[in-house]
């Protein structure tokens, strides 16, 4: 809900910007004609040939971080059987030594794989969001040469013309303009200072 609230908010920014006073606004008359326009953002983002390079890339890291979290879950399993076949021969707070050691390696691990999780999330977020600022400088440019001065999220509509429907050109255009992001996730240590959003 944030980042569609910051789209739109930029949107409208956008539009303000390129938008010059009208004659009816100078005579001091009412309303000006709607010209409507509707947009699918999210089919846009799900679509677009940078979004996709994204999600690919993401996929990519998680694959190889999930092929490291499962080898040092393997070691875990063999740290705990090692630790339970010597219960025999230990003495009580030698065992409870060992055991509360393993069980730090168990928390330390799981953090690990909670800060790797945030560090792909952030990485993806901000990687669409140079997508989304591209999109919204596309759609401020279809306006400004079609006349439109109001622009319809998909999701909000029922019933309408799809002559409206600017998506297509949006993505069309966006695919000229941005055909790859590089992901760069932030430093683990930014990431580990942050709470999860989740």
């Amino acid at each position: 809900m944030k980042s569609i609230f910051f789209f739109f908010a930029g949107l409208f920014i956008a539009l303000a910007a390129i938008a010059s006073p009208p004659a009816w606004a100078q005579d001091g008359g009412g309303f000006p004609p709607a010209v409507v326009a509707i947009v699918d953002m999210q089919g846009i983002l799900r679509q677009a040939d940078a979004a996709r390079s994204i999600r690919e890339q993401i996929e990519a890291k998680r694959e190889a971080y999930g092929a490291d979290a499962r080898q040092q879950e393997e070691a875990l399993k063999q740290d705990e059987q090692a630790l339970l076949q010597q219960r025999s021969i230990l003495s009580q707070e030698a065992f409870n030594q060992r055991r509360q050691e393993f069980q730090r390696k168990v928390q330390d691990f799981q953090r690990f794989v909670q800060v790797r999780t945030r560090q792909l999330d952030q990485g993806f977020s901000a990687s669409m969001e140079q997508v989304r600022e591209v999109l919204i400088e596309v759609i401020a440019e279809i306006v400004r040469e079609k006349g439109i001065n109001i622009v319809v999220g998909k999701g909000t509509i029922v019933i309408a013309d799809t002559q409206l429907d600017i998506s297509r050109d949006a993505l069309e255009r966006l695919n000229g303009r941005l055909q790859r992001v590089a992901v760069e996730l932030p430093p683990l240590a930014d990431v580990t200072a942050q709470p999860s959003s989740q």
